[in-house]
């Protein structure tokens, strides 16, 4: 176009590639050179005399001052392999022999580069997230490459990643301004890069760190999409970002912001200095609904277009979706928004008529079938020959003028609830309720719905709808379902991948929760205490209000036995061995014991005279009792003493002396409020120490305070200078918190009351919903039933109900493990329960069966040494015998054995000392049986040489006889 005429010439060019770019790293070679993007240059110039940098041709954007010259410029994109992706290049020829061996180990034997955990796959399972202050904390691991350290370095300030997100929001933030997506935390609560939030707007908010502490954050003019599945690609590169929102069926729709930063600004960013939380954490609840998958890809741009759709059958994709409520759940809806038009007609008709008018009824006289019919009734009377849910609907439109599916969903849940309790465990009338009351958002229903699905008791085991019911329950902060959820999570059950972080997350939700819940008296509450059937004992304790144990220590502390007033008090005031919370009648017994100068009653009767719980509230004279029973030397008193100090006087001074004198009396609730001066900064003359206050929280949780159990669970997913993180040890504390909430002891209580009472199918149903939230006397009851109590309803379960539940409640820390579940999975184990026998794990439960001091446990151990069993030194080290002892099988059963009769237990004395004797004389027989040989052919030599004596002499009278004859 310009006049010039080109010539067109094939013609062949061979590059030269230095072997660097091209091959492995090899013995002779070992120069490592990461490539990133590669070109190939095609430039033509139509002078000879011209040369050009090949830098050059990339100033500005590609433009060069050669361009004009050239004839012809082309660029080709090369892709060059990771090092150790690429060709091994041939050894040298005619290299000397020990050259040669050494390149052979060098490419051989080592020198590979170790996976690096470049992309990480935060998110596989879906998280629901239903507003509260938690969410699932991941922690990534740092490189183990020297070069990639290197580039992480240099990319400190000048951060590149990129986070992918699949989101569903039900509510964007519904009770707080802003709530948490993803945030990255220091673990003393430093905020870090990046920080990305919802508005209750439904605006996105991203925040970044910079080097010098200060905070950038933008908003997007866009809103979040509602009510379905949709990708969120976060990209971080330098000082750019950008957000990309897909969303519709098939992601057709896209909303897209992006931002760039002032060169001169640093942003602070290290993706291995704090955790990253996905959803709320203790600082900003997060958002509801669900998180179902997250990827983090470290040190890379990756582009929306390049991640691929998940797979449909995908958990996310399952277990949330939009039309679930189905179309069964708009039937009833149809059917209730019917049957409130029905009720109000009737309503209207009443009140002008005076008379019981009938829609239905009037239809039928209209038609003919019916006449002269007029039922007289008001507008308050029960109307007959109606449904049951149709009178509830009817009396709630007399009452509200309109009908709440809250309690509609309350009624027919109740309805389905004493099906159950009276026929357990024929279920087919009672699950068509469960599933209407879940209809109209009862999550008792989702719950217990969940459960009978999960176990196959009168339907087929579906485990997509009982787990879809559960996600629905959790949703609704519905704490058995979370600890349901949670309980899956750590053990893999029904479909659920094992994730300790994740269920972390829902045991703290509960665990925050449980000390105020017990604080709030509500009707039915009651202790969380753990009875197990076995202990016959702790069963008898168990009462009532009209049981002989109740009425007896009532009547002694009308008596005005102290010790009988303190049990009344706490039999009352926390709802425990089977008897209801009554504030007011605790509060009275406290108030006795208090006269009769009991230093714990006066306590009491001080914290409920300070709190108006059962009482009218008394300031003054609460504190007099609290004055009164710190003088006598009461410790809980004093802390009381300084809990009123803090939060009431603003006396922080004297706060901390009462703290203090408590703490040294060994008072753990002391000890918590300690650490939360501590940790806060507020102790007089120190600054805050987060260290020395999880040392006071560890001591207060060890001995028994709950609040602490959650600051020890907190500071281990988090970890500090001297406490390195541990998700699991963080997992327990929470689930040991959480577990003592008093919707579990309400399950339990009613369980344990059926059993007493002899209903024990009901029973089994109550035990079969504990044990689906993970508690371990749940499990160990329900097994406990199945296998001695009612066999006969253990045929019901579609999973197995002995082995399963004795099996789940020994997977729990040793300490809260009932001895007898490890001696029957070890028996299980031994003889091969359902496959072949497993004489190492049978081993392993006996082992801490004797841990825990069981002589049933030692045992079995001693017989399958004395046997000459080899087991693994694990379990040795369990029991602590030393490899000395180990050598022979003899002298090991009798240590083990010695072990067995010391051991407390009457039982297994007798057993214990025959078995010890017995291998006593083995062992004697084995070390001195030459000697005991030789001794026995002397005693034998010398009874026969008496015995031919004595026929000697016989034989010599015989003679001497003769003879005289």
């Amino acid at each position: 176009m310009d006049g010039r005429t080109i010539n067109s010439v094939n013609e062949q060019i061979v590059f030269n590639v230095p072997d660097l770019f091209l091959y492995q790293p090899n013995f002779s070679r070992r120069e490592i050179v990461i490539i990133h993007s590669a070109y190939i240059v095609v430039w033509i110039s139509q002078s000879e005399d011209i040369a050009i940098k090949f830098t050059d041709l990339f100033d500005n954007h590609g433009e060069s001052e050669w361009f004009d010259t050239g004839a012809i410029l082309d660029f080709r994109s090369v892709t060059i392999p990771p090092p150790y992706s690429r060709a091994v290049h041939s050894r040298l020829e005619c290299g000397t022999w020990e050259l040669e061996v050494l390149s052979i180990q060098y490419e051989t034997a080592w020198w590979q580069c170790p996976e690096q955990p470049e992309t990480v796959q935060a998110i596989t399972f879906p998280v629901a997230l239903n507003g509260g202050y938690y969410g699932v904390s991941r922690w990534f691991p740092e490189y183990t490459s020297i070069d990639l350290l290197e580039e992480k370095r240099l990319q400190k300030t000048s951060p590149k990643f990129t986070i992918l997100l699949w989101l569903y929001i039900s509510e964007y933030c519904p009770q707080h301004r802003v709530c948490s997506i993803v945030q990255r935390v220091a673990w003393n609560d430093t905020v870090l890069t990046p920080l990305i939030l919802i508005k209750y707007t439904g605006h996105i908010h991203i925040q970044v760190t910079l080097q010098n502490g200060s905070i950038m954050a933008l908003a997007t003019s866009f809103k979040m999409p509602l009510q379905q599945w949709f990708r969120m690609v976060f990209i971080f590169d330098g000082n750019y970002w950008n957000l990309t929102v897909d969303y519709g069926d098939a992601l057709q729709y896209q909303l897209y912001t992006d931002y760039r930063y002032d060169d001169s600004l640093d942003i602070l960013y290290n993706d291995t200095g704090g955790m990253t939380v996905f959803g709320g954490t203790e600082l900003i609840p997060g958002f509801k609904g669900w998180i179902g998958l997250a990827t983090v890809y470290r040190r890379k741009v990756v582009l929306p277009q390049m991640v691929p759709y998940p797979e449909k059958d995908l958990a996310m994709f399952q277990y949330v979706v939009p039309e679930w409520p189905d179309d069964d759940c708009h039937d009833h809806f149809r059917f209730i928004e019917y049957q409130t038009y029905l009720a109000k007609v009737w309503l209207t008709k009443t009140i002008q008529e005076t008379t019981c008018y009938s829609p239905i009824l009037d239809v039928q006289q209209t038609e003919g079938f019916l006449r002269n019919v007029t039922p007289v009734c008001n507008a308050l009377s029960d109307p007959r020959g109606y449904s049951w849910l149709t009178n509830d609907v009817r009396r709630m439109v007399v009452a509200n003028g309109s009908v709440s599916l809250e309690r509609m969903g309350e009624i027919v849940y109740r309805k389905a609830l004493s099906f159950l309790d009276a026929h357990f465990p024929y279920t087919r009338k009672s699950i068509p309720f469960l599933k209407q009351a879940s209809c109209y958002g009862n999550h008792d229903a989702d719950f217990v719905l969940s459960s009978l699905l999960s176990n196959g008791i009168g339907v087929d085991i579906n485990e997509v709808e009982a787990n879809r019911h559960l996600v629905h329950a959790v949703m609704g902060g519905h704490k058995l379902s979370i600890l349901a959820l949670g309980s899956k999570h750590v053990h893999e059950l029904d479909g659920i991948p094992q994730d300790l972080e994740q269920a972390y997350g829902y045991y703290k939700y509960v665990a925050d929760q449980t000390q105020q819940d017990k604080e709030d008296h509500t009707d039915g509450e009651v202790r969380t205490e753990t009875v197990y059937l076995t202990d016959d004992y702790v069963v008898n304790q168990q009462t009532e209000e009209d049981g002989d144990l109740f009425i007896w220590l009532k009547h002694q502390a009308n008596q005005g036995v102290v010790s009988a007033q303190r049990d009344m008090a706490r039999l009352l005031f926390w709802g425990s061995q089977g008897i209801q919370r009554n504030l007011a009648e605790a509060a009275e017994f406290y108030r006795m014991g208090a006269e009769a100068e009991d230093p714990a009653a006066m306590f009491d009767y001080g914290i409920v005279l300070l709190k108006g719980q059962g009482i009218e509230k008394n300031v003054s004279e609460g504190l007099r009792q609290l004055d009164k029973a710190a003088d006598m030397g009461n410790p809980l008193a004093q802390n009381a003493l300084g809990w009123y100090a803090l939060q009431f006087e603003d006396n922080v001074t004297s706060a901390a002396q009462h703290f203090k004198k408590a703490y040294k009396m060994g008072n753990p609730n002391a000890a918590h409020n300690l650490g939360y001066l501590y940790q806060t900064g507020k102790f007089p003359g120190k600054k805050a120490n987060k260290v020395a206050a999880y040392r006071m929280f560890a001591f207060a949780a060890y001995h028994g305070q709950l609040e602490s159990g959650i600051m020890v669970a907190y500071n281990n997913i988090r970890g500090n200078p001297v406490l390195a993180r541990s998700p699991q040890l963080a997992l327990n504390w929470a689930r040991y918190v959480a577990e003592k909430n008093p919707s579990v002891g309400v399950l339990l209580q009613k369980a344990l009351k059926a059993y007493r009472n002899g209903e024990m199918n009901k029973s089994v149903l109550y035990y079969m919903l504990s044990a689906y939230a993970g508690i371990e006397v749940g499990q160990f009851n329900l097994a406990y039933m199945c296998e001695e109590v009612s066999r006969d309803i253990a045929v019901v379960f579609k999973k197995n109900c002995v082995w399963r539940n004795y099996n789940l409640s020994t997977d729990r820390e040793i300490q809260f493990v009932k001895s007898y579940s490890f001696l029957k999975m070890g028996d299980y184990h031994w003889y091969g329960y359902g496959g072949l026998p497993n004489h190492t794990a049978a081993a392993e439960m006996y082992a801490k069966a004797a841990e825990k001091k069981d002589a049933q446990g030692i045992f079995n151990i001693a017989v399958m040494a004395e046997e000459g069993m080899s087991l693994p030194q694990p379990i040795w080290r369990i029991l602590k015998i030393p490899k000395s002892m180990q050598k022979h099988n003899i002298t090991l059963a009798m240590e083990l054995y010695t072990r067995c009769v010391e051991y407390y237990s009457s039982e297994a004395y007798i057993p214990c000392q025959l078995a010890l004797t017995r291998v006593q004389l083995i062992y004697f027989w084995q070390k001195y049986h030459s000697v005991l040989e030789i001794l026995a052919l002397l005693t034998l030599g010398g009874i026969a040489a008496e015995l031919v004596l004595e026929l000697c002499l016989q034989y010599l009278g015989m003679q001497e006889d003769d003879i005289e004859n």
